[in-house]
Parts: structure tokens; sequence; C-alpha cells
């Protein structure tokens, strides 16, 4: 499992410098880099979007599709989503037309599958509190893999067998189960159950937390509860309602 992980970051990381440099951002992605620090950046340097050309954007595009995997699917779009806020129309274009398809190539119809998928994925890895930094990277990415699948699978691109209420109720159960896994006992939250690491814990939360801020434009200051709790039932309309 870690050597095809290993070899999907480090097309990751091919794929961000390639950006980088056609940007002249003057940053180097190596390993153990911060994701989340690296879309920050990406983002900073917005004035130089302007860089890219067609020809590097047809570029861009066609390493990104060829690299996808239900791992790092989630990166991917972070950063095509990243891309298409700076203004570019082309990169737009791709961004809105291929998720929902490339959520699909992956085998994965609707949130339940990907909650099983997920399910299935993780049996017998190391969850203790022994886990090691590279495995915690690993678990967590697998984690919000299929919470972005779930989520996006559940999107209404014209499906005629598309039902409002399924979807609201599949992006409920992934928000809410990630969210609080105490409070929200759900079909998504029992998969934290076998998890003892808190450093494991932690990573994920970061993550998911990071991924509906850019990705799903959750502000928290509008669903944080008078103890500081997150408001997660109303976190998942939020994201419902933006897709939906």
């Amino acid at each position: 499992m870690n050597e095809q992980f290993i070899e999907d970051d480090v097309k990751i990381i091919k794929l961000l410098n390639i950006i980088f440099n056609k940007m002249n951002i003057d940053t180097k992605i190596i390993k153990g880099y911060d994701f989340f620090e690296v879309c920050s950046i990406l983002s900073l340097n917005s004035n130089k979007i302007n860089y890219l050309n067609n020809s590097d954007i047809s570029d861009i595009v066609k390493n990104i599709f060829e690299i996808i995997s239900s791992k790092n699917i989630w990166k991917i779009f972070v950063i095509l989503y990243i891309l298409s806020e700076l203004s570019s129309d082309e990169i737009d274009i791709y961004y809105k037309y291929n998720i929902y398809t490339e959520c699909k190539k992956q085998n994965i119809n609707n949130w339940n599958e990907a909650n099983i998928t997920l399910k299935n994925s993780i049996v017998g890895l190391d969850f203790s509190n022994n886990i090691n930094d590279e495995d915690v990277e690993i678990i967590s990415d697998i984690f919000i893999g299929y919470l972005f699948i779930g989520i996006e699978t559940m999107a209404y691109y014209g499906d005629q067998n598309f039902s409002l209420s399924e979807s609201e109720y599949g992006i409920n159960e992934f928000i809410t189960g990630f969210g609080n896994c105490i409070e929200y006992n759900n079909s998504v939250s029992i998969n934290f159950d076998i998890i003892e690491s808190y450093y494991l814990l932690d990573t994920i939360s970061d993550k998911f937390i990071n991924l509906l801020a850019i990705f799903y434009r959750v502000d928290f200051k509008d669903h944080q509860n008078s103890d500081e709790t997150y408001n997660w039932e109303k976190i998942a309309e939020t994201v419902g309602s933006g897709m939906l």
C-alpha cells in the first residue's frame, strides 16, 4: 500500500512543481510538504495566473487526469478549484466538467458505496498510538479521499435517477460522521471507532476542515456554537445547498 501512495505523492509533487514553475512562483515542493500550505502559496500568487497560456493549461490538465486515484482525487480537484478561482476560464471548464465524471471512474456511484469502500480500504491498517508519520499521511488521505468521492457523487449533474432526499442524507452522514464521530453515531462515524491514535484523528480532522473551508467555502464562524463546537448538521446543509 505504501509504495502506491508514495508513487501517487511523487506525481502530485511533480504536478505542483510544474504549476509553480509555469506561474513563476519561486517555491520548490519537496517530500513532506504541507498540502494546504502549498494551496495557500498558490492562492497568494493569484496575480501570476496570467503567466499560464493555453498550452500550459493543456499540459497541466493532461498531467492531472493521468494521475488521479481514489486517494488523491481530492487534492487534484482542490488544485483545479484554486486555479479556476484565479480566473482561468480554461481550467474552470475542465474543473466543472470532470469532477463528477472522475469520481464515477473510481467505480463508486453514491455515498454509501464510498463509505463501504472506505471501510474495506482500512481493514488491517495500523491505527495504534505507535503509528508512524508516513502512515498517518496515507491513512488520513484515504479517509478524505472517500469523503470527497462520497459527497461529490451525490451532487446533481442532470442524472434522471437523482434523489434530492438521498443526496441530502448522504452528505449529512459524511459531514456529521467526520465532524464529530462521537456525537453523531452513524454509518460513517463507525469508521473512526478503530482509531487509537489522537495524532491520526487530529490529522484527519485538520484535512477535513481545510477541505470544507477551501473547496466547499464553509465559513466556520457562521456555524460555531456558544461552547465553541460546530453545528455539523448546519455545515452539511451549507455544503449540500452549494451542490444540489
